[in-house]
């Protein structure tokens, strides 16, 4: 006869005392979610700011053509020289000029300009080194008469860094009469928010002239 099978004993009931919660563990990198957040949101908020903003093309069309008339490459001019004179050839390094670039951008601007579309400078080397000179017609040299033809011109050449400026030229009679008439254009390209703005008169024959130095 075999012994009978002792029963497994019954577990004690489990009492809500004895359960205990789960420790909560914190990590030493949580807090990079919060500061992605915040800087997604400030990169945001400074990409909106900027896309509202409005770009003023014509300085930017002065700026950019400055630095590129002023970090393109030189124009190299080769001259051969004639035979007999030690066969050589002469080099000479021209630097291109920011004045080409402002003469190409105002001519564009005064398109829209019926009174100063026919205006067309030259360039060449003055006192103050290279400037741009343009031939101001007889019936504009009048200030009282054609104010607002100067100042239209004053608006197409505003945000220039070249000193723009007026050089008259006038004979002995009527000289003083003519100083007035250069200070008042003189005036006209100042307030019409023209940088650097001067005027040179001199003895001569009759003459209005528009001048753009070179940096």
């Amino acid at each position: 006869m075999t012994a009978a099978t002792a029963a497994p004993p019954t577990p004690a009931p489990l009492l809500w005392h004895d359960v205990s919660p789960a420790r909560y563990e914190s990590s030493r990198t949580a807090w990079l979610v919060t500061f992605v957040d915040l800087t997604g949101l400030m990169v945001i908020f400074f990409v909106l700011m900027f896309s509202q903003r409005t770009l003023e093309a014509d300085k930017w069309e002065v700026i950019a053509g400055s630095f590129q008339a002023t970090f393109a490459r030189p124009e190299a001019v080769v001259m051969t020289v004639v035979e007999g004179v030690n066969n050589a050839d002469v080099v000479t390094v021209v630097n291109r000029s920011s004045l080409g670039y402002l003469d190409a951008l105002l001519r564009q601007r005064l398109e829209t300009l019926p009174e100063w579309r026919e205006l067309r400078g030259k360039e060449q080397t003055g006192p103050h080194g290279q400037e741009m000179v343009y031939g101001v017609p007889a019936g504009l040299a009048d200030a009282e008469a054609r104010g607002a033809a100067w100042a239209e011109l004053a608006t197409a050449m505003r945000g220039w860094k070249n000193p723009v400026g007026v050089r008259l030229r006038a004979p002995a009679a009527g000289f003083e009469a003519q100083v007035q008439r250069g200070v008042a254009l003189r005036d006209i390209l100042d307030n019409g928010g023209v940088p650097q703005v001067f005027m040179e008169i001199s003895l001569g024959e009759p003459g209005l002239e528009l001048v753009v130095r070179g940096q």
